[in-house]
């Protein structure tokens, strides 16, 4: 593990840190334990300003770098951006990960996209009334050719539904495939934790 954190206060108006993390696994051979066996890198990279007039104001961007990691039969590279900002804003970008897995034949899955959290509520201190909305889509490709994921409506996640569980009660995805296309619906807003897919039509409800 290799660190290197640097912090800067000679800004008059905002602090300054910055860093990035590195844990190196090698080729995994120190291990003795095959079945837990790690190989490949990953880093993370940040940067955090925060005002010094209001503490309440800050922007962050962290990026993590995951190099050919690899345990057992799976193998994951690829860059995560991640950027946070006043407001309850965020933002995950992904960029050419992959991902390699075996069982009795080798499979690899790439995908990348960006996906944008907005959190907001009612201005109370209470959390019954935060609201998360995501938007974004996501592009990659299987072993049966190419996929896209896309958000054409708002996904909607309502704190007081299932206590800050990740469930949308509405919002629509659709999804397509060389051979299909189905949209997930989830739903006018009720906290009934259930879900349409239609595909060629045919609708058939869901249940998380």
């Amino acid at each position: 593990v290799t660190k290197s954190v640097t912090m800067d206060n000679t800004h008059p108006d905002s602090l300054l840190l910055t860093g990035i993390i590195t844990i190196d696994f090698g080729d995994g051979t120190l291990c003795a334990d095959s079945s837990r066996r790690r190989s490949g890198s990953i880093s993370t990279e940040f940067t955090i300003t925060v005002s010094k007039v209001d503490h309440r104001v800050y922007h962050s961007v962290e990026t993590v770098t995951l190099n050919e990691f690899t345990q057992g039969s799976k193998k994951l590279s690829g860059i995560f951006i991640s950027k946070a900002a006043p407001g309850g804003l965020q933002w995950l970008k992904v960029q050419n990960a992959e991902l390699t897995y075996s069982d009795s034949v080798a499979t690899t899955v790439t995908w990348s996209g960006r996906l944008t959290v907005t959190r907001g509520g009612g201005g109370t201190h209470s959390h019954s009334d935060d609201i998360k909305t995501i938007t974004g889509s996501i592009t990659g490709t299987t072993a049966e050719g190419s996929f896209s994921s896309e958000i054409t409506n708002d996904l909607i996640i309502k704190w007081e539904c299932y206590r800050g569980r990740n469930i949308p009660v509405s919002g629509t995805i659709v999804v397509t495939s060389p051979d299909t296309t189905t949209t997930l619906d989830f739903g006018d807003g009720s906290c009934d934790k259930l879900y349409t897919s239609t595909t060629a039509g045919e609708t058939t409800e869901l249940h998380f």
